[in-house]
């Protein structure tokens, strides 16, 4: 029987320990996050008493005055249990120059720099996990601190950051000043941000240099990175000229041989370019990057894979992020990520998963005799194989487990959250329509204003009350003097309200050149907040009241409006009318709110269903295997300077066995071994793209501009997932691969914005995003030009798309040789969307919309302003 299950293709997760990033107020955490977190594993577990008897309840308070305090400090966090229950104090600035400081090597406590700065800070030695502090445990807390000065280690060189190499902890509120250099997870504040990790209210500023994984924040982001600002280049020198002539030739004959045995036939320029996975805030998120800007300009001309203005490349959640810096590269550049990759739900059944386990077991035995073959020539690769090897043994575990314990999982995760979003959505549709319950509370306020307004003509022109009865005369002013001070103390709450929701949100991103969506909005938390705070202290709604009163009044002027002077009569009659209709707004807000509580009550109550979690975790975990063995083995290939010829046959041996893996992981994908491979399978992103935070970029702003070779986008460079290890190729680098059309699952670019030039160099080039093989693009905008110098596939939106562009809108200019258009260059399925372009081509399939449209597109509900386009 086939099962169903969720996979998470770059599954790592936020943990218990980390603050979920608050959204719009709602905590929001990503699918790769929540189901990495179950695979997590404490291998202290067993000895937990023993360690929190060692440590004891009680804080030790610390004060660290000058740089002999700090290398004491240092020298005994040499024990990874000292600190854990240390508060230490910074409580004067301190240079560490001549000083011989290498580090903290691990700290667990609560470490407050109360705003000092250490300086000079120089670690240059030859080690690993470099920083300030070397490892930030789980349970630590750095803040308040400046740190400025150097971390650029020797040897080995990974795992590097200004203030932590590696951060499991909080580290809030601090700053760097300075260069960060080494090769693989390279940041200006940690090297590494786990799991639990999270990077809140950083700056940093300097020089960022690295090889792969690469950020101004963070190296590589799994857990929260929120209001962090960069001001550091990013890889703006080229790094790949330390290269030798004789290495790019060794690489190239490996790379030659490998694309061979695969019948590789692609006529792509190839570089031999190692840097990849380069961003201003951070190289690789899997995690959460919310609310941070980037001002550095990231990349090198022409080289590099996925830079980006905020992550290289990203399948977590980046909201509300802004860039500012120039961003360049070779292949999937973008102005906020350079690659967004997917969250995918797969199919497993047991057959698939058993030869998936015998495969992997299979590449494991390979892995293990090219290890043998390369200990005598080339530690390097030695150590790369041995990671590979590593991971090889987990996916085993993992696949076997699949293999024999099969269970079911219920689909209706996705229908229940869908609905619930609907609720809401249903309550903001209905409130905020054309004659709505906002516009009837609108409308009641303003017809009582012009009541008002009428009623003080009508006693300036006569004295009213000389006709009323003494009772009436009463019953009058009670009601006139309700009216008024109800309506005072009401726009008292309301303005208050208002205007504290102004200060508080103008600087937000989303409302940056719109000022218009932040006046709507603090309107709407305007009247809700005053309606509750007028009817927490009258037990009754100002609704009621004023429409009570307002009843009453025109009354009364009813009454006597015979006996006035015919000079009065008209104001008087104003006022009635105006208080009348007013309290017809009123009556009818009510009734439409009793419509939608009833409307909802009636839906019944919502509910999940649930998956076994240790089925989720192996699923996670062999995902998570699979790629850190694909990952390496892209490292792999540009580590092969002193391979010779004798490696070859082993190395093509292990690239045809992975190739296999892939192969049958699509199987997985599709959910059997005899799917056909010409049947898409439906993409998810569609339908969860209002409310999807999995593989998902939102309410983002691009104003750098993007130049690249190939896949450029001023959000996205690329909307895909790269299997194979040749980064030249798109998605696996196979050619008439089965991959490119069996995978796609959920991956969102959701109301993000483009302000900047977006150049490519060949094919490929869009205002959000270049080149869109999966997911949704939904309500993005580009207002700047978009230009191909010698490619095809440009568009203001996107340059080339197989699936959804829904709501986008697009103004500028389009310039390229073939298939150039308004929307997208290349397209498939676009709905409801605008375009304002010009465009110049110097060869054909050029239209306002879209260049060509795919057989089986759907083109809907567009719109375009154009005198000579069609």
């Amino acid at each position: 029987m086939k099962k169903r299950i969720s996979l998470l293709i770059m599954a790592v997760v936020l943990s218990a320990n980390m603050c979920p990033v608050t959204v719009c107020a709602e905590t929001v955490t990503t699918g790769t996050q929540t189901d990495a977190l179950e695979d997590e594993t404490d291998p202290d577990a067993d000895i937990a008493e023993a360690v929190d008897a060692l440590v004891g309840p009680d804080w030790e308070y610390i004060s660290v005055s000058d740089a002999d305090d700090l290398i004491e400090l240092a020298g005994n966090c040499r024990l990874d249990t000292w600190s854990r229950n240390k508060r230490v104090t910074l409580v004067n600035d301190i240079s560490l120059l001549g000083k011989d400081f290498t580090g903290i090597p691990t700290f667990g406590g609560v470490f407050d720099g109360q705003g000092h700065t250490i300086s000079e800070l120089n670690i240059d030695g030859n080690v690993s996990y470099a920083g300030l502090f070397s490892y930030v445990q789980k349970d630590a807390v750095i803040r308040n601190l400046h740190v400025s000065g150097s971390v650029v280690p020797q040897g080995e060189q990974v795992i590097i950051g200004g203030i932590a190499g590696d951060n499991s902890g909080v580290i809030a509120e601090c700053s760097f000043e300075g260069v960060v250099s080494g090769n693989d997870y390279i940041g200006g504040i940690a090297g590494m941000n786990e799991l639990t990790g999270t990077i809140s209210g950083c700056e940093t500023a300097g020089y960022i240099r690295g090889v792969h994984f690469t950020g101004g924040i963070a190296g590589e982001n799994m857990g929260n990175i929120t209001g962090c600002t960069n001001e550091c280049p990013v890889n703006t020198s080229n790094t790949d000229t330390t290269i030798t002539d004789e290495s790019l030739k060794n690489i190239q004959a490996v790379m030659d041989v490998l694309n061979n045995a695969r019948g590789e036939n692609d006529d792509e320029a190839r570089t031999s370019s190692t840097v990849s996975d380069a961003g201003g805030i951070t190289g690789l998120s899997i995690g959460i990057i919310s609310h941070c800007t980037n001002h550095g300009e990231v990349g090198y001309e022409h080289v590099g894979y996925n830079i980006g203005g905020i992550a290289g490349r990203q399948s977590g959640y980046i909201y509300s992020c802004i860039n500012n810096g120039r961003i360049l590269g070779r292949k999937d550049v973008g102005g906020i990520t350079g690659q967004a990759e997917p969250y995918i739900t797969i199919d497993f059944s047991s057959d698939i998963a058993y030869q998936l386990s015998e495969s992997i077991a299979k590449l494991h035995d390979l892995v293990t005799v090219t290890l043998q073959d390369t200990r005598d020539q080339s530690d390097t690769i030695t150590n790369r194989l041995s990671v590979i090897q590593q991971y090889t043994s987990g996916a085993i575990t993992d696949a076997k487990y699949l293999a024999e314990n099969t269970v079911d999982f219920a689909n209706g995760i996705s229908a229940s959250a869908t609905e619930a979003f609907s609720r809401v959505d249903y309550i903001l549709a209905e409130s905020s329509k054309q004659d709505g319950l906002l516009d009837q509370t609108a409308y009641a306020g303003t017809n009582i204003g012009s009541a008002m307004e009428h009623t003080r003509e009508t006693v300036e022109d006569l004295d009213i009350m000389q006709y009323m009865s003494a009772d009436d005369k009463q019953l009058y002013n009670d009601s006139k003097n309700t009216i008024e001070k109800s309506t005072v103390e009401y726009k008292g709450y309301y303005s208050a309200s208002y205007n504290a929701y102004i200060a508080e949100h103008e600087g937000d991103a989303e409302y940056v050149n719109d000022e218009a969506k932040l006046k709507a909005d603090a309107a709407t938390r305007a009247d809700a907040d005053a309606q509750a705070t007028y009817m927490a202290k009258h037990g009754s709604t100002y609704v009621d009241d004023v429409a009570d009163a307002s009843a009453t009044v025109s009354g009364t002027l009813l009454k006597y409006a015979d006996v006035m002077a015919s000079e009065t009569r008209g104001d008087a009659i104003d006022a009635v009318n105006s208080l009348q209709a007013a309290a017809t707004n009123l009556t009818t807000a009510g009734q439409q709110t009793k419509g939608i509580v009833s409307e909802l009550a009636g839906r019944g109550a919502i509910t999940f269903p649930t998956l076994s979690s240790d089925y989720k975790s192996h699923t996670t975990s062999l995902a998570d295997n699979l790629q850190i063995i694909n990952d390496n083995f892209g490292l792999l290939d540009q580590e092969l300077n002193g391979a010779t010829y004798s490696l070859t046959d082993d190395l093509e041996a292990v690239s045809d066995q992975f190739n296999d893996i892939l192969m049958l992981y699509t199987d997985a994908l599709d959910g059997v071994l005899e799917k056909d491979y010409t049947q898409v399978i439906t993409d998810d992103s569609l339908a969860e793209a209002e409310t999807c935070t999995d593989a998902t970029i939102a309410g983002s702003i691009n104003y750098g501009d993007v130049c690249g070779d190939i896949n450029v986008g001023g959000i996205a460079g690329t909307m895909a997932i790269d299997y194979d290890y040749d980064r030249e190729g798109d998605v696996t680098g196979i050619k008439d691969s089965k991959l490119n059309t069996s995978y796609i699952t959920k991956c969102v670019l959701r109301d993000d914005r483009n302000y900047a030039e977006v150049e490519s160099v060949k094919n490929y080039a869009g205002g959000v995003c270049g080149l869109q093989e999966m997911g949704t693009l939904l309500r993005g905008e580009n207002y700047a030009p978009v230009s191909s110098d010698s490619g095809d596939d440009v568009g203001g939106i996107a340059g080339s798309s197989l699936s959804y562009i829904v709501s986008s809108f697009s103004r500028g200019s389009i310039s390229g040789n073939n298939y150039l258009g308004g929307i997208v260059g290349d397209g498939t399925h676009i709905r409801d969307s605008v375009s304002i372009v010009a465009i110049d081509a110097s060869g054909s399939r050029c239209g306002a919309i879209a260049g060509h449209i795919k057989e089986d597109g759907e083109v809907r509900n567009n719109y375009f302003v154009s005198d000579d386009l069609a």
